[in-house]
């Protein structure tokens, strides 16, 4: 193994490789736990990690691969090149439906993942009425959907490939908000919405991961004030 034990080669697919496989840094693995990388290097473009009290390569080099691609990883999974990955959907339903276990669904912990829109504080000193028809835009996207499900699954399936009654059919796992529920779940500075509680418990975690040094303010995370007036 490019005589040296204990080092894993790692298939990368994500754009930022000296960041998430930092020395110091920590990986998951469904054999050995959590592991420290100890060493990084690349050799003829192919990454290679050491890992702390791990000396023989063959007992950690199963499959480590680490992805930002849904489909990719839905893809290696199906092609059983991995035991289990973590995508979304419509790749979730699609390997539900080849016979996969789903081991953990976010609608186990309602809230805790959100589809945001974020803007720099530039854009939103520059360009305030562009930043509040956006968000109207997408806000109108979600009323036709809450109130014409199957026309919206229709628009839906060409970007998921997938049949419109699968689309409608996921459709239906997920929450999806209007203006008013909105505005609930940001709330304000002086009664915060139930997403200043997901930000702290996402923030904690990178912190815990030694991601983020620290945890960002939560009056700087969020503001209800783009949203159409009611």
């Amino acid at each position: 193994a490019h005589g040296i034990l204990g080092e894993a080669t790692v298939e990368v697919r994500t754009d930022r490789p000296d960041d998430r496989f930092a020395i110091g840094a920590r990986v998951q693995t469904d054999t050995h736990g959590e592991l420290l990388i100890s060493s990084h290097r690349f050799h003829n473009g192919i990454l290679l990690l050491g890992f702390e009290n791990i000396v023989d390569r063959n007992a950690i080099e199963k499959s480590i691969v680490f992805t930002q691609d849904a489909p990719a990883a839905a893809a290696m999974f199906k092609a059983k090149r991995v035991d289990a990955a973590v995508t979304w959907e419509p790749w979730l339903s699609k390997a539900k439906a080849n016979g996969a276990s789903i081991v953990f669904s976010s609608a186990q912990t309602p809230n805790l993942l959100l589809d945001v829109v974020t803007v720099s504080d530039k854009t939103l000193k520059e360009k305030p009425a562009d930043v509040r028809a956006f968000v109207a835009a997408c806000l109108k996207g979600n009323e036709m959907a809450l109130k014409n499900p199957q026309a919206a699954a229709k628009i839906a399936q060409k970007y998921l490939g997938t049949t419109p009654v699968e689309a409608l059919a996921m459709m239906k796992k997920v929450t999806i908000y209007n203006s008013a529920d909105n505005a609930k779940l940001i709330g304000s500075e002086a009664a915060p919405g139930v997403v200043a509680k997901t930000s702290a418990d996402i923030a904690s975690f990178f912190v815990k991961k030694k991601v983020m040094s620290e945890a960002p303010a939560k009056t700087n995370l969020f503001t209800s004030q783009y949203l159409p007036k009611p």
